[in-house]
């Protein structure tokens, strides 16, 4: 049954082709002249997104936290809003639109996830020091008080 299926459908893509011809070329479908200009321009605004989440990431502790996430939400719309701006007026191909917008989903989930790891990260250094600052003023207390206790024990033993 299923090969009966597949040798009709191949009959009649034969057919067609040879009574139309080939009409789409993989060529024109996925690389017309204008369409590889505009895939060039979101290829270098992929790279400066992602250089942009960089630089933040190196200078979040200087930014304001407010400043810092506003900058992050302007970086990663610039890189999901610019293809799907390109595609809704028509000035990239169906085809290759919906493979850029596949690589730019996934570089802003890699570039969502990095940033979030580096959050985590100074949000661990900042715990780790306020724990560092805790134990030295227990220590120094600790150390006083065993101080004390010594004295008393040499008093007492007097």
């Amino acid at each position: 049954m299923i090969i009966v299926l597949v040798v009709s459908n191949v009959r009649l893509m034969y057919e067609n082709f040879l009574k139309y011809g080939m009409l789409i070329t993989p060529v024109n479908l996925v690389l017309g002249v204008k369409t590889f200009v505009l895939l060039a321009g979101i290829l270098l605004l992929m790279i400066f997104c992602i250089f942009a989440t960089f630089l933040l990431e190196t200078h979040a502790p200087k930014i304001n936290y407010y400043l810092f996430h506003f900058l992050h939400m302007v970086n990663f719309s610039f890189l999901l809003g610019f293809p799907i701006v390109f595609h809704k007026w028509d000035l990239i191909h169906p085809i290759s639109g919906m493979f850029v917008f596949m690589g730019i989903c996934i570089i802003f989930l890699k570039l969502w996830s990095y940033s979030h790891f580096w959050n985590d990260v100074r949000k661990f250094v900042l715990k780790k020091k306020r724990l560092i600052k805790n134990d030295e003023k227990s220590l120094k207390l600790q150390e006083h008080i065993y101080k004390e206790v010594i004295l008393i024990l040499i008093i007492i033993n007097k």
